[in-house]
């Protein structure tokens, strides 16, 4: 069977990249990825037959459907993220894109790994997006978030979410068909280093953006460390672009404090493999939460001692004091506290998390995906 996905595919760590490397370990299955024009993507291996095709804009499909021609394969399978390939115009043109993927023939899987809860989508949604288009409007942008997923719902022959409450958002807000969703939880990844020998020090990896809420991790931190001098707060990741002011205040924020380091933006694996191995615990907070979390799953397949906002898809993730710790955002400074001295409950959260990471590894959840593709054959 030849399968044929489309994803942006970089940087490491990607969710396309883990799965596709589990895929091709199967030899009746053929993969071939279209992949963004990045360099980074050029050098991708073991991940099937890698095309890096694609810009972001209006006309990113046409690239992609070149290529399908050429390949010709069994079934396509699509990564949705509302900015994954460009703008609102790119965004608006995602359904479009499927419907004529239907046309042509072919059977098509839309993984939707972004799920937003339309509730949230008000005022302090749009300043933590930075929105600045004059459409950018509550009003305006649930029911566009509304039209794209439904369209895609309706033109797609099967929509795949990682959650039970992604699920049942799709169904009661977007009024997605029960019969068409498929649920598979993200997989967790297998890493070369796991979490050894920890040093005092909390981390934090992932993208710097205000929907992450860290201004309150590092406010909460600066409580603890009053109390507890011994620990650190190592803050790590990249900025998406036009949220830059965000990151500036960050560092203006943290500068008193010698105990809170910004890391930037990490482009070298073993150096995080390196802050992952030794963190005494990593925090993944949120204000917004839209979908299974990446920082989630890459924490645990580093077999990471975890604490995490107590809110959305991250409720449904974790099970609280099983597998990590879930937080109310106005109470991470007693998180800290709770977790920092406290041996036996950091063992029993890593034991249980180093469990699920064997349950959800790559060749497990695979062997969920070939099964779905199986059942177009």
């Amino acid at each position: 069977m030849k399968v044929f996905i489309v994803s942006s595919l970089q940087p490491f760590g990607h969710y396309t990249q883990i799965l596709t490397n589990a895929l091709v370990r199967n030899p009746y299955l053929k993969v071939f990825i279209a992949a963004e024009k990045a360099p980074e993507n050029e050098t991708v291996e073991d991940c099937g037959a890698v095309y890096p095709i694609w810009n972001k804009g209006p006309f990113f499909f046409l690239p992609i459907l070149k290529k399908i021609h050429e390949v010709n394969p069994d079934m396509i399978h699509l990564q949705h993220e509302f900015m994954m390939y460009g703008g609102s115009t790119s965004a608006f043109m995602f359904p479009f894109f499927v419907l004529f993927l239907k046309i042509m023939g072919y059977p098509v899987i839309v993984t939707i790994h972004a799920v937003l809860d339309l509730d949230n989508v008000n005022d302090d949604f749009i300043s933590a997006f930075h929105l600045r288009s004059a459409l950018a409007k509550p009003f305006f942008l649930k029911r566009f978030f509304t039209v794209i997923i439904w369209l895609i719902s309706i033109f797609a022959d099967t929509v795949l979410c990682h959650t039970k409450t992604a699920a049942s958002q799709l169904t009661k807000q977007y009024h997605v068909s029960k019969k068409k969703i498929h649920i598979i939880p993200a997989c967790i990844p297998e890493k070369k280093v796991y979490n050894s020998n920890p040093k005092n020090y909390f981390l934090y990896f992932g993208y710097i953006t205000p929907r992450k809420g860290l201004e309150h991790i590092i406010k909460a931190f600066v409580t603890f460390h009053q109390k507890d001098p011994s620990f650190r707060l190592i803050l790590a990741g990249g900025t998406i672009p036009g949220q830059e002011k965000y990151v500036e205040e960050l560092r203006r924020i943290i500068k008193p404090y010698q105990y809170i380091e910004f890391r930037g933006e990490m482009k070298d694996e073993s150096k995080l493999d390196e802050l992952y191995k030794k963190a005494y615990a990593v925090v993944n907070p949120a204000i917004i939460n839209v979908g299974s979390s990446g920082p989630l799953y890459q924490a645990r397949g580093y077999h990471s001692c975890i604490l995490a906002s107590d809110i959305d898809h991250l409720k449904e993730d974790i099970t609280d004091h099983e597998n990590g710790l879930l937080v109310k955002n106005t109470h991470w400074a007693d998180a800290f506290r709770q977790i920092s001295h406290n041996s036996k409950l950091r063992n029993k959260l890593i034991a249980n998390t180093i469990r699920l990471a064997e349950e959800r590894n790559p060749e497990n959840t695979a062997k969920n995906y070939l099964q779905l593709y199986s059942s177009f054959e």
